[in-house]
Formats: structure tokens, C-alpha cells, sequence
């Protein structure tokens, strides 16, 4: 991936690519008992350290835990709460085109767990852009952070959108 300073135009391109370095405004998410038991349920997620907090608490956790993959949830619900407030949501920064986006990778890097009651802040960053198959597919690195106030960032996702353009 090249540099900020160094960020090629691909003619063909769709991403707006002056975004490089540009972060979203934070958006805050309450993560609440039932949202994690209604995903556990959509996913087919039994553990019961995820929707009863006795259990959880006899596995160490002080209260119910959120599942690895909850953390998309807060993603999606603070892109529409993002538009909402009259914030521009990632999606519309970088220019994503619905019609030709494809989901190129994505990982997810924890610090901490995430629990029933906590407040969760999320913004994004803009990382760069590149192209591949000579400038069929166009790139965009997105960084994601997840924080909460006292345990600091608990979330880094990486993301990687990719257009299709021939």
C-alpha cells in the first residue's frame, strides 16, 4: 500500500482518495444484555456467558460478555446513528459505491472483552488505497477503533473495501 503523501489516481477509480488519513467523528454505543442475546440468537451462538450473567460471572467475567463477532454489530448501528447525527459515516467519506463494493478482508484485534453496560466509542480512519489488475480492482484500508472510556481502545478492526471496475 502506498503512503499517504504518494496515493495514486486511478483513472477508472471511484474511492475518493484525498480521504487518506481523514477519521470519522466517534459515535457512541450503549452495548446492552438484550442486543447481545438477540445476536446470539441470529448467529446461533449458545454459550451462556453471553446472555446469563450468572454464568458469566462463574466463567471470571464481572457481567455478560459480548461475543468476538459483536463488535460488527456496533459497526453497523453506528454507521446509521453516524447519518443520524449529521456525521459523515465511512461509507460516504471514502466514497463507496454499493454497486461494485466487495468485502476484501477484515480483522479483528481485541484488548478486551466486551460487556453488558459498557459505552462504546467508535471511529474509523481512512488508511490509503491501491490498485490491482491493472486498475480493475481498487482498494481501501480502513482502520476501526472500539473504546471505551476507562479500558481505552478494547476493538481494532482492519478492513479492506475493494471495487470492482472491469
Amino acid at each position: 500500500m502506498a503512503d499517504a503523501k504518494t496515493q495514486a489516481v486511478n483513472p477508472r477509480g471511484i474511492f475518493n482518495r484525498a480521504t487518506v488519513g481523514a477519521k470519522t467523528k466517534p459515535v457512541s454505543y450503549p452495548v446492552e444484555k438484550g442486543r447481545i442475546a438477540f445476536f446470539c440468537d441470529v448467529v446461533g451462538e449458545s454459550n451462556p456467558i453471553h446472555f446469563d450473567e450468572t454464568a458469566a460471572r462463574a466463567a471470571g467475567f464481572p457481567t455478560i460478555v459480548a461475543p468476538p463477532t459483536f463488535p460488527m454489530v456496533i459497526d453497523l448501528e453506528t454507521t446509521n446513528a453516524a447519518r443520524r447525527l449529521g456525521f459523515t459515516p465511512i461509507f460516504d467519506l471514502v466514497r463507496c459505491d454499493l454497486r461494485y463494493l466487495l468485502h476484501g478482508s477484515e480483522r479483528y484485534e481485541y484488548s478486551s472483552h466486551l460487556f453488558a453496560g459498557d459505552e462504546i466509542t467508535i471511529t474509523h480512519e481512512v488508511l490509503g488505497f491501491e490498485d490491482k489488475k491493472g486498475g480493475a480492482l481498487e482498494f481501501c484500508h480502513i482502520r476501526s477503533s472500539l473504546s471505551h472510556s476507562q479500558r481505552g481502545e478494547v476493538v481494532a478492526i482492519r478492513r479492506t473495501f475493494v471495487h470492482r471496475l472491469g
